[in-house]
């Protein structure tokens, strides 16, 4: 019996790798694809991809369209070719595999429309701690990450490059803006969205939930990291540390080589996503300010 996909997506440091990672922690589910699954989606190389299909698709519009793929994309020969890699991977015995792939919050339709049996969990984090963990991206050092493609990084929606020339901050505000009103006007081909937030305090509720079934063991509380923006945070991502170690963070924080916000900039971030923060109700949750 061919497993069940679990397609996790979201804006890039929203939570996406640690959905996927406590999906893979509980046993119960795979993770045949190499990285984010770029090779099986034709999301290569990054940023202007032109692999297929879906590069095929970001080049037929000379990348106006973002990475944004609707529902009408999803034909015969795609439905075809994507079946074939899927079939190809080497899988195991359990019941779901689990991809997570940033792109493809901008695509739930067309994930919809060509695996109409997977389950799709979009992750939602507070703007302002989300832009703050993005700006890290534009800072890191070479060679650590990939560096921004003509000063943008990570998901890119419709006419993404109007907004180039503003501040970084407020450049990534519209990122998460534009982004996550996309998934706000797609909700309904979701099964869950899901905040950072809550998945931090709840990971065995989120979990089980997504799997619709119980867990024989609890995971830890995990360390919430979203007021990093207002103390100062790490460029080390926290998705390195091992699971059981996230707790403590609470208490015992990492060593600050990326300075908070500002007031004026924690404002602009406010006021640019203040829109699509309202279609969140999930985001009612608490943020750590």
């Amino acid at each position: 019996m061919t497993p069940r996909p679990i397609f996790v997506v979201g804006l890039q440091k929203s939570g996406t790798t640690l959905m996927a990672r406590l999906l893979k922690e509980t046993g119960l589910v795979g993770a045949p694809w190499r990285g984010e699954g770029d090779e099986f989606w034709g999301n290569t190389p990054a940023f202007a991809p032109a692999g297929n299909p879906a590069g095929v698709v970001y080049q037929r519009s000379g990348g106006r369209r973002g990475h944004e793929i609707d529902a009408g994309e999803a034909d015969d020969e795609v439905r075809a070719l994507l079946t074939s890699r899927l079939d190809g991977l080497e899988l195991g015995d359990e019941a779901w595999i689990v991809n997570k792939n940033p792109y493809n919050v901008l695509r739930i339709p067309w994930l919809r429309a060509l695996f109409p049996e997977a389950i799709i969990v979009a992750m939602i984090r507070h703007p302002v701690a989300n832009v703050f963990s993005l700006l890290k991206k534009h800072a890191q050092r070479p060679g650590h990450s990939l560096s921004p493609e003509e000063g943008w990084w990570g998901v890119k929606p419709a006419d993404w490059d109007r907004h180039i020339d503003q501040p970084i901050a407020e450049r990534c505000a519209w990122q998460w803006s534009e982004v996550n009103h996309v998934l706000d006007r797609d909700r309904r081909f979701a099964d869950a969205i899901v905040p950072y937030a809550t998945l931090c305090d709840q990971p065995t509720a989120v979990v089980a939930s997504v799997l619709g079934t119980s867990l024989t063991a609890a995971f830890p509380v995990l360390a919430c990291l979203d007021d990093e923006f207002r103390r100062g945070g790490s460029l080390r991502s926290k998705n390195w540390a091992p699971l059981s170690a996230t707790a403590p963070e609470r208490d015992v924080r990492r060593a600050a080589d990326f300075d908070a916000l500002d007031e004026g900039t924690i404002a602009a971030i406010e006021r640019i996503c203040h829109e699509t923060v309202a279609g969140f109700p999930e985001l009612a949750a608490r943020v750590d300010r």
